[in-house]
């Protein structure tokens, strides 16, 4: 079973940052690049994937 935790406080100024990149882009031209969109993925498995202890941690958050 899955537990919901609170990222570390870098993770969280991270995601924090490529949030307020996308609304940025987004309120101008009302759209979200792709390549801001993948950038936030690729990201987000890299940091599940060093702070879960490698391959194990990556691929048991790959499904949510």
């Amino acid at each position: 079973m899955f537990s919901l935790t609170l990222p570390p406080p870098g993770i969280a100024v991270l995601l924090f940052a490529l949030v307020l990149g996308a609304a940025a882009y987004d309120i101008p031209y009302r759209r979200i690049p792709n390549w801001l969109t993948a950038t936030g993925v690729l990201a987000g498995i890299g940091m599940n994937t060093f702070l879960y202890q490698g391959w194990p941690g990556c691929a048991s958050r790959s499904p949510g």
